[in-house]
């Protein structure tokens, strides 16, 4: 996906805003499969156990011929997705308000304000043939810059780049596995994915109105996946690790933190219930974002922390036809977020089989006000018809209504003055 920007010649700061979202094969693409284990993984070729292409997913931001950033994606379970009765009330991390990234492309603000026309491509790498990926990825991006008064052209250069990345996949069960298969088509295959990616820029930033000023940024991104299946699909595990730093800074003064962790632990087995003629899929996860930011942008905020993690374990009863005819869900969710106001929120919460609620804990600044049962019942009016448009508030319940949810979402790129 790429566009042409041209930029005033006065430009001073820019920085790219980029949402991307795996759709289709990509849905669940941290669970996707290298290449040359999908032979193990369905010898019958069915083409309905698992999908290739790897489990690593880099989005990158390209300007001409320069990787200028990239993003380790978090991993957004849509609901429904995986095993449907998780989401029940509960939403997956992100379902509702998908993450997106912030980087910082001010180092190459002297070769953007040249008045021509760039070329800005967002790129997803992964680990099939030539890095290729599946069908389909969704973009949208913003381009943010701010103007220096002077009106003057931006000056300087580009001191320093350097990038280096590198994706491996290796076998983890043990030699000689194809005879092992032979002899137990239900022998686990095992295999880990690795990659990481180091990115420096510097350059010497010089506006009409101001000093030379040094820019920096930096990222540091590194991840694994390893997978566990049994031949046709009928157990898989997935154990993701992604975690990285982004810096960046003016004359040793930081602009932006983005520091994050994404793990991600995962299930499922499928049981064929020979005397019924259905199928149970049983499955568990557990799912955490946890991210620390800090935009100078927005320095009323300070540093953002966000950490919040999912457990979850469900079963699906399937007829002979495939439809769902049962299933039972439990879920609890610990969500905890700090900012540089001494502003908290935390809530602890868990829901099983969509209607009983085991515990749901919330505190912190942000936290709505206590009311108690007592002191409601107690300040009521005696008179039950003086009820009736009487100001106090029914206690909080959890709400079980399903939102619809589009993944149509166009493709933009544009630039704010």
């Amino acid at each position: 996906m790429s566009q042409f920007l041209t930029f005033p010649p006065n430009l001073e700061t820019a920085f790219v805003e980029l949402f991307a979202s795996g759709s289709g094969q990509e849905e669940f693409w941290y669970t996707n499969v290298p290449d040359r284990f999908m032979e193990k993984i369905d010898p019958n070729h069915t083409g309905n156990v698992a999908v290739g292409k790897g489990a690593f997913r880099e989005v990158q931001v390209w300007i001409d011929s320069y990787l200028a950033g990239v993003a380790y994606p978090f991993p957004v379970i849509y609901t429904g997705g995986i095993l449907m009765s998780w989401w029940r009330p509960i939403c997956g991390i992100g379902a509702f308000d998908s993450p997106t990234y912030v980087l910082d492309i001010s180092p190459f603000v002297p070769y953007l304000s040249d008045s021509k026309a760039h070329n800005f491509t967002l790129y997803v790498e992964g680990q099939g043939e030539n890095r290729s990926i599946n069908p389909e990825w969704i973009f949208s991006g913003s381009v943010f810059i701010t103007l220096d008064p002077s009106g003057t052209r931006t000056t300087g250069g580009i001191l320093s780049y350097s990038t280096d990345s590198d994706t491996t996949v290796e076998p983890s069960s043990p030699e000689g596995l194809e005879t092992l298969l032979q002899l137990d088509p239900f022998f686990p295959i095992n295999f880990i994915m690795r990659s990481y990616r180091k990115l420096s820029v510097s350059s010497l930033v010089i506006t009409g109105s101001g000093e030379p000023r040094a820019v920096r940024v930096e990222q540091d991104y590194i991840y694994s996946n390893e997978q566990s299946w049994i031949s046709q699909g009928n157990y898989q595990a997935v154990n993701m690790s992604s975690q990285g730093n982004s810096l960046s800074t003016y004359d040793d003064k930081t602009i932006i933190t983005d520091s994050f962790e994404f793990p991600l632990n995962l299930n499922l087995s499928t049981l064929a219930l020979s005397e019924t003629n259905q199928t149970k899929i049983v499955g568990n996860l557990t799912h955490t974002f946890r991210r620390s930011q800090f935009f100078s942008l927005s320095p009323s905020l300070g540093q953002v922390d966000i950490d919040t993690t999912q457990h979850s374990i469900g079963e699906l009863l399937l007829n002979a036809n495939g439809r769902v005819i049962g299933g039972l869900g439990r879920m609890a969710q610990f969500f905890n977020y700090n900012d540089g106001r001494n502003e908290s929120y935390t809530r602890n919460i868990e829901v099983f089989n969509v209607t009983n609620v085991m515990r749901d804990e919330e505190s912190g600044t942000l936290s709505p006000p206590r009311i108690s049962e007592l002191d409601v019942i107690s300040d009521l009016p005696i008179d039950e018809d003086d009820i009736v448009g009487s100001p106090y508030r029914i206690l909080r319940k959890p709400s079980f209504e399903k939102l619809p949810f589009s993944s149509n979402i166009p493709f933009v790129l544009q630039v704010n003055h």
